[in-house]
């Protein structure tokens, strides 16, 4: 166990630094995949072609890149970090939804549903949407056109 800890650190310690990204990236889809809740540690490392021991070291050495100073500008690593976080639970619940789900999501709620009662009418997990939020609240924010969509769908609470 000891060897596969240090061959895993090696290899970690050995990478230039830009590289090193990928282990957080690989850190992340693990977590994520662990959030779903679906599987066991053992069958999602060893998909990911990692032991228990060596999950140890990724986790020591990303937990330590992520915790940075609170007067820190240097947020390269979490960001890294949170854009592959939210990448592993997009892919893992089959992408996100159409614009217009997200919208009929958002007036449900508007109009007093309770979330779980939302996506049960609209047959959409909790994954899918926490994904689809992420996806569109982004491009939102980013697009006019998109924006405006929003604005009128949102002052006009559709029933389905």
């Amino acid at each position: 166990m000891l060897a596969a800890t240090t061959g895993f650190a090696w290899r970690y310690a050995s990478k230039p630094a830009g590289e090193r990204g990928l282990e957080l990236e690989l850190y992340a889809r693990v977590l994520a995949e662990l959030a779903r809740g679906q599987s066991e540690l053992q069958q999602v490392l060893a998909r990911h072609g990692l032991d228990e021991a060596e999950w140890a070291t990724l986790s020591a050495q990303c937990e330590a890149a992520l915790d940075v100073a609170d007067d820190s500008e240097d947020t390269a690593a979490l960001e890294r970090f949170a854009a592959a976080f939210a990448q592993a639970q997009t892919d893992g619940a089959g992408g996100p939804a159409s614009f217009d789900e997200w919208l009929e999501v958002l007036t449900a709620l508007l109009r007093g549903e309770a979330l779980p009662s939302a996506l049960e009418r609209l047959k959409m997990t909790l994954d899918r949407y926490l994904a689809t939020q992420a996806h569109w609240a982004q491009r939102v924010a980013k697009d006019a056109d998109l924006s405006a969509r929003m604005q009128t769908a949102l002052k006009t609470p559709r029933r389905r």
